[in-house]
């Protein structure tokens, strides 16, 4: 996809530090819980937090932290058992409390985290780019969510899984628009939970029924009579439908 809109206008964020030649080993997501958290994330209010990219709703990438330098963003609390509550495991390395921040690159999505407000697809996409941009800089760094980091105390970015946030870096990668299909199989189409016959079968589409989403690479099904193929259609919460069953609409890409 082309690069989303990118601005600087709440750069640099009052609250980093060096990271002291430590090397990013991770991403974490995470939601804001507001609905324009820029100032905010610029000036760090009570908690001095900072983050390295804050995306809005339009998806525009608001930068606020430079890669090289760490950002106060997944750090944690100091328990009453002296210990960190955040934590994030690395191969066989655990890190804690600020090396949390020195060794990740954070993420927050403008998004109220209740469970009702909607992630665009914009805000997605966007976010799916960033990621990729920091594979191609630092190599595979894997996703993580920032209720994984720190458990006890957070629970962002609500709605979001790390196989559906990485199901929007794919459709970033891959320049993917939404398509419109419908059912061409007699006997209708599993919606299954993810990109394989293994996964379960959240419900089935009738003959001529309509499907909407993006095409995703997954298991390789071969069927009698629809061919063999990797690609599943996928919508944004990661319901799929095996693409030898559908027949794509002739007016229906976005």
């Amino acid at each position: 996809m082309p690069a989303p809109t990118i601005n600087l206008d709440y750069y640099p964020a009052a609250w980093q530090s060096p990271r002291d030649g430590a090397t990013p080993l991770a991403i974490v997501v995470h939601g804001t819980g507001g609905t324009d958290s820029r100032r905010y994330l610029q000036t760090g209010g009570d908690r001095k937090v900072s983050i390295h990219i804050l995306i809005d709703k339009a998806g525009t990438i608001y930068r606020m932290v430079d890669d090289e330098r760490v950002a106060n963003h997944a750090g944690g609390v100091l328990l009453a058992n002296g210990t960190f509550s955040s934590r994030l495991t690395i191969g066989a390395t655990t890190y804690r409390g600020a090396q949390v921040n020195r060794r990740t690159l954070g993420i927050e999505l403008e998004n109220l985290q209740t469970g009702t407000d909607p992630y665009p697809d914009v805000q997605l996409l966007a976010m799916g780019w960033q990621i990729n941009a920091w594979r191609q800089r630092y190599g595979a760094l894997p996703v993580t969510r920032h209720a994984t980091i720190d458990p006890g105390r957070r629970s962002d970015p609500v709605g979001l899984t790390v196989a559906t946030i990485e199901l929007w870096a794919t459709r970033a990668a891959a320049a993917a628009q939404p398509r419109h299909y419908r059912v061409k199989a007699g006997a209708g189409a599993n919606v299954r939970a993810g990109r394989s016959t293994s996964t379960k079968v959240l419900t089935v589409l009738g003959p001529g029924d309509p499907w909407a989403g993006y095409v995703t690479p997954g298991e390789r099904v071969s069927v009698p009579g629809f061919g063999a193929s990797n690609e599943w259609i996928c919508d944004a919460i990661g319901r799929c439908v095996w693409r030898g069953l559908l027949d794509e609409e002739p007016y229906a890409a976005d």
